[in-house]
């Protein structure tokens, strides 16, 4: 179950662009891919179906947000259960490392 109410086609894209690799998407990736995530030459755009591709946080989101900060985080509520951490506080800040758009 999942409290996001969103449509599927937003969390896929980023999804995938959290898992790409290649130069120009990240300089660090912060999911690990396995299957088709699109390639440099298309800018991503050319990744498979999302129930084709599958990933998993990599080691280096795990190093980034400290395991003594956890305690610290205040978590949102949607019908009275606890579903994301209302900020998240990464030791170096995450637009520093990847950029944005």
């Amino acid at each position: 179950m999942t409290a996001y109410q969103h449509g599927d086609v937003s969390l896929q894209q980023t999804i995938v662009g959290l898992a790409q690799t290649f130069v120009g998407s990240n300089n660090v990736n912060c999911l690990e891919p396995s299957g088709n995530f699109g390639s440099r030459l298309q800018g991503g755009s050319d990744c498979a179906s999302a129930r084709y591709i599958y990933t998993r946080l990599s080691p280096f989101a795990r190093r980034v947000s400290h395991s003594a900060d956890e305690p610290l985080l205040t978590y949102l509520e949607d019908d009275g259960a606890k579903i994301e951490p209302d900020v998240y506080m990464p030791v170096v800040p995450m637009v520093l490392v990847n950029g944005a758009d």
